[in-house]
């Protein structure tokens, strides 16, 4: 099973520690999450090796966002007319699509617009994959 993890599921550490016992999952984060967790970890002083450090430990690697995503981002934000505030969520539930993957986000409304059982909270994920 391939998931993605959304920004917010990245200061979730129980969840996180979960996950990396779950077997056959595949943990991606898209390049959109990488550049908002990295973010927020340089405007805290961190540098970039607490990235990959982290990334390292809990087994993410990074999807990059590719020509398909956007135009599936920009297809699903047509007539919402919120792309300019949700431009990074469009396009973390594009990339989440167009690899097959389970989107993974603590804030379920940011992603309405994604078909239903693609997008999932911990908890709701948690509880589906059975353990």
């Amino acid at each position: 099973m391939r998931v993605l993890l959304d920004t917010n599921v990245l200061s979730e550490l129980e969840f996180l520690k979960w996950l990396m016992t779950a077997e056959g999952m595949e943990k991606l984060m898209s390049t959109i999450t990488v550049m908002e967790f990295a973010y927020h970890l340089f405007k805290k002083g961190k540098g970039q090796g607490r990235l990959k450090a982290f990334m390292e430990l809990y087994s993410i690697a990074t999807s990059p966002y590719t020509e398909e995503a956007a135009i599936k981002a920009a297809l699903s934000a047509a007539g919402r007319w919120d792309f300019k505030s949700r431009a990074r969520d469009y396009a973390i539930g594009a990339t989440a699509l167009t690899l097959g993957a389970i989107l993974i986000t603590q804030n379920l409304r940011d992603f309405d617009w994604m078909p239903k059982g693609t997008v999932r909270d911990t908890q709701g994920f948690k509880q589906s994959y059975g353990k």
